[in-house]
């Protein structure tokens, strides 16, 4: 390994890093998959990694040693939700918008009974996101 520069060195551990999780497991590098194996497979993974988020791994639990795992390894480090059931979240987050601008309108003319209208029809539309949201 020539030593053209850290930089260029630390990545190149980095995919050699990479590498050799991938290799050694079955998980497919999500962040789901890593969250389910128990605090003593985090560790072995952790063990063959030489990356500053996971030194010291071995006292480290798994609440911490997670987000460190992941950021050695280049995996987002949270859970993705996906939208159900043909729900438009776009359409709805951009109609919350709008209501907001609405709603700090009507605070400011002091118009209370549209403010508790809109405050609604915002609480509506955010529980339908939620609803569809997994």
């Amino acid at each position: 390994m020539r030593k053209t520069g850290t930089a260029e060195i630390d990545r190149e551990h980095w995919e050699e890093s990479r590498r050799w999780y991938l290799s050694r497991t079955t998980i497919t590098g999500h962040y789901e998959d890593l969250k389910h194996k128990t605090i003593a497979d985090l560790r072995e993974i952790a063990r063959g990694l030489d990356h500053e988020e996971v030194k010291g791994f071995s006292q480290l639990n798994k609440e911490h040693l997670l987000p460190g795992l992941c950021a050695a390894l280049g995996i987002d480090a949270h859970e993705h939700h996906h939208v159900i059931g043909g729900f438009d979240k776009r359409a709805a987050k951009k109609k919350l918008r709008v209501l907001r601008t609405e709603k700090q309108s009507a605070l400011e003319t002091g118009d209370r009974a549209r403010v508790k209208a809109l405050r609604r029809r915002i609480h509506r539309i955010n529980h339908q996101i939620r609803a569809h949201v997994r």
